[in-house]
């Protein structure tokens, strides 16, 4: 499963939001290094660092608990979620249970931080903590200065392949270095701004042969095998799930060969004993 993109983490914010806003944290669950399980009643929010974060009715064991899910669920058990917060501009999100807020940070090794108030009471990766979202920022119209897909990211970083496909839809080449005009300027955050206003309502459409999925119909992908999912928490479900069991067989695989190798090993090691033991028995006997 690849990374989710900022705007993709803002659909999901939504999609949770809607599921478990109001409800209380049952139990937090640590199932591997990177992975975590926010347990609310029936639904679970399953957090993979760096990739994803979406609510699935999948669990999994905790491997161990340790001292930072320790220190997590003292804080946070029986606390009431009263929002998610999110940005179209940023990968991270964040769950508020009154005084006290979980950081996700989806981008670099990932993270999550424990905060209350504005401050840091445990962070698992990063030390470095900034508990403000990013905005847009203005367009320069400089010339040769950058490709234009750069300098549109930077100033509205949804997505690489959104802003490609935006740009596409306006007949301009992303690898292109040109004067950004103020009327094209208008017509790109026209159509971001659409996306994002209209994110809850856009349809998630998965592709086959690239086994990847998207917000919005992207152009060269139009004649690949498709389906469309009103949930990105749905899809993203089902792609985890094939994805732990296939992991779960390749692990149980790993496990019969090394167990094979072991057994070759140990009659080996027989074999070899009897032959000195043979061995040893015609010098006795000579």
């Amino acid at each position: 499963m690849r990374a989710l993109n900022a705007i993709e983490i803002y659909r999901i914010a939504k999609e949770i939001e809607k599921k478990v806003v109001k409800g209380y944290l049952k139990k937090i669950y640590r199932i591997s290094e990177n992975e975590f399980i926010l347990s609310f009643q029936e639904l679970f929010i399953f957090i993979a660092l760096p990739k994803a974060i979406f609510a699935t009715q999948y669990k999994e064991n905790e491997t161990s608990v340790d001292t930072f899910t320790s220190l997590l669920r003292k804080h946070l058990i029986n606390k009431r979620l009263d929002k998610i917060d999110a940005s179209p501009f940023d990968r991270k999100i964040i769950f508020r249970f009154g005084e006290y807020s979980l950081l996700i940070e989806l981008y670099g090794k990932g993270n999550i931080a424990l905060i209350k108030d504005r401050d840091v009471i445990a962070s698992l990766n990063n030390t470095n903590i900034d508990i403000e979202f990013k905005e847009s920022k203005e367009i320069e119209r400089t010339e040769g200065k950058e490709k234009i897909i750069k300098e549109i990211i930077n100033a509205f970083n949804i997505g690489t392949r959104y802003i490609e496909e935006i740009l596409l839809e306006l007949g301009i080449d992303p690898n292109s270095k040109i004067v950004i005009s103020k009327e094209i300027i208008e017509k790109i955050k026209e159509r971001i701004n659409y996306i994002i206003e209209n994110v809850e309502f856009l349809n998630v459409i998965f592709y086959y042969e690239i086994n990847d999925f998207y917000l919005i119909e992207i152009n060269k992908y139009k004649n690949y095998k498709k389906e469309i999912y009103n949930s990105l928490n749905e899809l993203l479900d089902s792609l985890y799930i094939k994805e732990r069991l296939y992991r779960k067989s390749e692990e149980k695989e790993e496990k019969i060969r090394s167990i094979k190798e072991t057994i070759k090993r140990l009659e080996d090691e027989a074999k070899e004993l009897e032959k000195n033991a043979n061995e040893y028995e015609a010098i006795g006997n000579a």
